[in-house]
């Protein structure tokens, strides 16, 4: 309850309010990122990304 992270439980094993729950977590599903991008592109994405926060 005090540590506020997301819980690594599923949700009907957890004695979290609606509330509690809803401050550190969600029931849609996750944004899984895709790995494999940053490994074919990652040069290319810190490049541009670079130079979008610095332009």
């Amino acid at each position: 309850r005090a540590m506020g992270t997301a819980p690594v439980a599923h949700r009907e094993k957890l004695d979290l309010t609606d509330e509690e729950f809803a401050l550190v977590s969600s029931d849609i599903p996750p944004i899984v990122p895709r790995y494999q991008t940053y490994v074919d592109f990652g040069d290319w994405m810190e490049e541009v990304w670079t130079e979008m926060i610095t332009s």
